[in-house]
């Protein structure tokens, strides 16, 4: 009886032994899938802010495009003022340019009358 109570306790302790080398074992077996999903946490954190940082840089060049635009809309809102003030010019400029030619004509032929006066008063 006491053969088979020894027994038990060897194989008792010998359970216990194996119990205690397996642990440690399936601690380091636990701990791997653990160190690859932080792994895998890390490497998905660094990209969360690699896209984050594109995102703040479209943003920003989005921005600077709309400011542009902006800058734009109002420089051919400027252009186009003007050139309609030109357009508006082109008739008076062109009735004034008529004008001064019709009194250039009149006064190149009042010059031309009054040089034919001065001849014929030369001969008397």
């Amino acid at each position: 009886m006491m053969a088979v109570r020894a027994q038990k306790q060897v194989g008792s302790v010998a359970l216990l032994a194996a119990l205690l080398l397996i642990a440690p074992l399936f601690a380091v077996a636990q701990q791997a899938p653990d160190k690859a999903a932080e792994r895998k946490l890390r490497q998905q954190q660094a990209q969360v802010q690699t896209l984050q940082q594109q995102v703040q840089e479209a943003q920003a060049a989005k921005a600077k495009a709309d400011a542009d635009k902006a800058r734009l809309d109002t420089e051919k809102a400027a252009v186009e003022g003007k050139l309609a003030r030109q357009a508006q010019e082109i008739p008076r400029a062109q009735g004034a340019l008529r004008k001064a030619n019709d009194e250039l004509k009149a006064a190149a032929a009042a010059k031309a009358e009054l040089v034919a006066q001065v001849a014929a008063l030369e001969k008397q």
